[in-house]
């Protein structure tokens, strides 16, 4: 794993950390969300488990080397898009009691996409050792996913409540 993708783990986590640190203690979620959320864990869940049998079919009798970041990330990085994805569809990724931090998904949506260009820009110039940059793609999509459709639900909001006004 390169040092800019280190450098991004930990800002990923600090950004996680900030956020969590002004969020009430406990989130609210009707029951509906709870319903909802609960279905999107299931969806993640089978996900990785398919993703992971893939991969061991792979390795064990194909004989195929694969990094062991790779096997380890990658399944967990696109459960993670595929949740991501299913809540934010549904209208159930933030609680009813929760603040949305503008900074936090500005901050989380720019170093998505600068993930994503990095590892774009790698593999385009690496082919041959496309494995080290199927992670820091996934890595930016499960912070670009997020950070967009966080902006995109602060200017709804701004929208409603001007309309409110």
């Amino acid at each position: 794993m390169s040092s800019l993708t280190i450098i991004f783990i930990v800002i990923f986590l600090l950004i996680i950390f900030l956020m969590l640190k002004g969020q009430p203690s406990k989130v609210k979620y009707d029951e509906r969300q709870t319903i909802i959320r609960n279905q999107g864990f299931k969806y993640a869940f089978g996900t990785i488990a398919i993703i992971d049998l893939v991969l061991f079919f792979l390795t064990d009798y194909l004989n195929l080397k694969i990094k062991p970041v790779f096997l380890l990330m990658v399944p967990l990085l696109t459960g993670l898009i595929i949740f991501s994805i299913y809540t934010v569809a549904k209208g159930v990724s933030h609680g009813f009691n929760e603040k949305k931090n503008k900074p936090a998904t500005i901050i989380t949506l720019t170093l998505g996409i600068i993930e994503l260009i990095f590892a774009i820009i790698g593999i385009v110039g690496n082919s041959n050792n496309w494995q080290n940059f199927v992670v820091p793609v996934l890595l930016g999509l499960s912070l670009v996913i997020p950070g967009f459709t966080d902006l995109l639900q602060l200017r709804n909001d701004k929208k409603t409540n001007k309309a409110e006004k």
